[in-house]
């Protein structure tokens, strides 16, 4: 980049922070990319939000954010031992004696399920629970939006496999280095920062 080159950037950088929407922050301000985040904390200890989670080491390690989770996943992962009865068909339904072969397959079916459900209550008292609290992880800067969805344009697979994520703008609170580097970019250019 040459010198022209370079005081054509900085022109430009003005004009697109002049027009962009600054969500109520005063200049120096800068976007960041935010990622929400959980960590482990200690009960009754967390900011912010929480959640409650369970951890099943009987097998490889799971995580469950809610009993019905937990009851489901464990019915699912035992349900080779069910087998729903079919249903029957028109023929089928006007035979008495298949009415009675499938209503007594049905009630076993049914209390096989209940057994499992009940097994699956049992399991969950044996889970080691644990509280994690909601943080946000920042990272990067960039002057403008528009570089922030560049950004994402190019990265945004990486990203989404921290978390959710968002733009955030801060504001560079007494930081002179960065008051003056935009004062420095307004004397350069002759722009004025509005």
């Amino acid at each position: 980049m040459n010198k022209e080159q370079a005081f054509e950037f900085l022109a430009q950088l003005v004009d697109k922070i002049n027009a962009q929407y600054n969500r109520c922050t005063a200049k120096p301000y800068f976007y960041v990319v935010r990622t929400q985040k959980w960590r482990l904390t200690k009960d009754g200890y967390g900011h912010g939000e929480t959640r409650r989670g369970w951890v099943d080491h009987s097998g490889d390690p799971d995580v469950y954010y809610s009993k019905e989770d937990f009851i489901k996943s464990y019915i699912e992962r035992h349900d080779y031992e069910l087998t729903a009865p079919e249903p029957l068909d028109a023929y089928e339904l006007g035979d008495p004696q298949c009415v009675a072969t499938y209503n007594l397959e049905y009630a076993e079916y049914t209390e096989l399920l209940q057994k499992l459900q009940n097994d699956a209550e049992e399991a969950f008292e044996d889970l080691e629970e644990f509280e994690e609290e909601e943080y946000y992880d920042e990272d990067n800067v960039f002057f403008t939006q528009e570089a922030y969805e560049e950004h994402v344009r190019l990265n945004g697979h990486n990203l989404g496999r921290r978390g959710e994520y968002h733009s955030y703008v801060k504001h560079a609170f007494r930081n002179p280095e960065m008051q003056k580097l935009f004062e420095a970019i307004a004397a350069v250019t002759g722009k004025e920062w509005k």
